[in-house]
């Protein structure tokens, strides 16, 4: 700042007391006392003239140092106001800095609002191809079901018919130890018949009317020896049939408890992925539901953000975009880690849906298996009753013929009886014909 000069005051008083000396000095060497009067006055006139110099210089001295206060004050006032002024420029240049990270994190944050919203179109598009997948794998596993049902009831009534099947062979069976026992009296009946036969030759030697007879009832005996023995290999035969049937019906008992079996773990896996599906259907419920609470979240977020990013401190800004990131990304991971976590689950559900297929597509095969081996055993059982019939008419033929050869031995001996030391084992075993 500035000084006021106090030095031409003081000069013009010097000089004014040089030029009162010089006047004083000139007068006294020009005048010897003429004038001192006139001297004195122009003293006098020189001490008013200093008196007011000195007033006036008081005056100035008190006015310069009056301005020199109000220079002061006003220097004072200037700093304050240059240190305002540069505080005001810093706080706009802060505030201008705040802005431009204001506007560049609302701009992040707007692109990341709209990478979620892409995110939650993804997955809506990702539910709606899992809704339809679990539409027609509901479809499939309700008609798998329906098949498996269908083939249950199959397998049941299969079941029902070798159970009778069963009976029938257990009939037969019976049959065939009654028709085994009436072969071996046969056999017995055929021995007793050849010792009478040699009995009667031996008496019969010299009859010659006899020899023709005698020729009769061996030729009778020889048809009724191969019927016999015809009798024995139908009788092998047949035996060998129910140990066939036996083995046939063994197998189809196993394919059948396999089937039951089978049919059971279907419905088992069928009910295991149902609660699957219902599983999945409750986690994304909750998926949507906080889709949908983040996203009022962040709308309220952006409001509040629009409505006071100019008037809120930096501090509370960082700490609420923090807050909005934190809450913005963290369920962001979560649902990309829902949506593969779901994605996975369709795909082990799409496999358990391929596993349940081939197994029904088994299942289907063996039952057309049992089918055949069904329509085969009927076709051997009707086979069977049609030698059987067979045999009971031959079993039937072979006693009439029995019997008629020995009518027509009792007739040729006349008189003379058998042996009685040969006892007929159906006599024994008290078996009636």
């Amino acid at each position: 700042m500035g000084e006021i000069d106090t030095t031409k005051p003081i000069e013009s008083v010097q000089a004014a007391i040089s030029l009162f000396s010089e006047k004083c000095d000139h007068q006294n060497n020009g005048l010897t006392g003429n004038n001192e009067c006139e001297r004195n006055r122009e003293l006098e006139c020189v001490l008013k003239e200093l008196a007011n110099c000195k007033v006036q210089l008081e005056a100035k001295e008190a006015a310069y140092m009056q301005t020199l206060h109000k220079l002061e004050h006003t220097k004072e006032k200037f700093d304050s106001a240059r240190e305002a002024e540069v505080k005001a420029l810093t706080q706009v240049e802060v505030m201008e800095k705040a802005l431009a990270e204001e506007r560049e994190k609302c701009l992040e944050l707007l692109r990341k609002i709209s990478e979620l919203n892409e995110a939650n179109f993804m997955l809506k598009a990702s539910e709606c191809e899992a809704q339809k997948e679990k539409i027609a794998m509901a479809s499939e596993k309700d008609m798998e079901i329906e098949l498996a049902k269908i083939a249950l009831d199959e397998t049941k009534e299969k079941l029902e018919d070798v159970e009778r099947d069963v009976e029938m062979m257990e009939e037969m069976e019976g049959e065939f130890v009654f028709k085994m026992i009436l072969g071996n009296v046969l056999e017995l009946k055929l021995v007793e018949a050849n010792e009478e036969l040699t009995f009667l030759s031996k008496k019969l030697a010299a009859d010659t009317d006899s020899e023709l007879k005698l020729k009769l009832i061996r030729e009778e005996l020889e048809v009724w020896e191969r019927k016999s023995l015809s009798q024995e290999a139908l009788i092998e035969a047949f035996k060998m049939e129910v140990n066939q049937v036996k083995m046939e019906l063994r197998s189809a008992n196993e394919l059948v408890s396999q089937l039951m079996d089978d049919v059971e773990i279907l419905t088992y896996d069928i009910l295991k992925a149902k609660t699957e599906i219902n599983e999945m259907k409750r986690k994304e419920t909750e998926a949507q539901i906080e889709i949908a609470l983040m996203k009022t979240e962040l709308q309220k977020e952006r409001r509040d953000c629009n409505d006071g990013h100019i008037t809120a401190s930096l501090k509370e800004y960082e700490s609420l975009v923090k807050k909005g990131d934190d809450q913005i990304w963290a369920p962001t991971s979560d649902n990309k880690h829902e949506l593969e976590t779901l994605r996975k689950e369709l795909d082990a559900a799409l496999a358990k849906v391929a596993e349940f297929r081939n197994r029904g597509e088994q299942a289907n095969f063996r039952a057309e298996m049992a089918e055949k081996a069904k329509a085969a055993i009927e076709d051997q059982l009707r086979k069977w009753r049609e030698d059987r019939q067979k045999k009971k008419l031959a079993l039937v033929a072979v006693p009439s013929v029995a019997s008629s050869s020995r009518n027509l031995i009792s007739s040729s001996i006349g008189e003379n009886p058998p042996p009685t030391h040969h006892q007929p084992l159906y006599k024994l075993l008290n078996m009636k014909f």
